[in-house]
């Protein structure tokens, strides 16, 4: 566990998130083919999700990675509890570039922060930065495996070890499925991620 500052935490509560009042009003008129980029490879129809805000760790993750990427933080980022855990996912809603993650599947709590954490929502930006959100692609494993090696990227730039890196890789499926690839090659993108991040961080780049 990532113990952060008070001032960490209370800088990331004043990003602008979006509004959460209306998010279940929104997602329920959505049509169930809804494409979204699920973590383990659900499909929007089989998540039965129940939104509520996010909490502020998660907003602290999400700010911590945009501002080390040098990303803008316009996420709409919601937490949700599913009847079919997806862990997270991104999407995108009335034209707003949304993160969802598992609040029971979310290991950050009372002002620490997680690893696994970190690389889920680190992997659904990626998604939403290469335009996986907006296009069917024909190959779902390639896309997968590059948002793992971002996530992996990210982890190492914010200071992470290959281990924490790996970690959240125990969630996923041995065997894969016809959209995610099996966790063997996940978990060579999350390992490959961190050792190209590495190699550039020791060149001082």
């Amino acid at each position: 566990m990532i113990r952060t500052t008070k001032l960490f935490l209370v800088t990331a509560t004043y990003v602008a998130l979006g509004s959460s009042a209306s998010v279940e009003a929104q997602t329920a008129k959505e049509p169930h083919d809804t494409h979204i980029c699920a973590f383990n490879g659900l499909t929007y129809a089989e998540l039965g999700a129940s939104y509520q805000d996010a909490s502020p760790e998660a907003q602290a993750v999400i700010s911590w990675i945009t501002q080390q990427a040098g990303l803008r933080n316009d996420f709409d980022l919601h937490g949700a509890t599913f009847e079919r855990s997806p862990i997270a996912f991104a999407a995108i809603r009335h034209g707003h570039r949304q993160i969802v993650y598992d609040v029971d599947k979310f290991s950050a709590k009372n002002g620490e922060l997680a690893w696994e954490d970190i690389a889920i929502l680190a992997h659904e930006i990626a998604h939403h930065i290469n335009g996986d959100t907006a296009l069917h692609k024909a190959d779902s494993h390639a896309k997968e495996l590059t948002a793992d090696f971002y996530a992996g990227m990210i982890v190492r730039r914010l200071g992470g070890t290959r281990e924490n890196a790996l970690a959240v890789t125990k969630m996923l499926s041995e065997e894969g499925s016809e959209t995610h690839p099996p966790r063997k090659d996940r978990e060579n993108a999350f390992g490959s991620g961190w050792d190209h991040a590495d190699r550039l961080v020791r060149n001082g780049q």
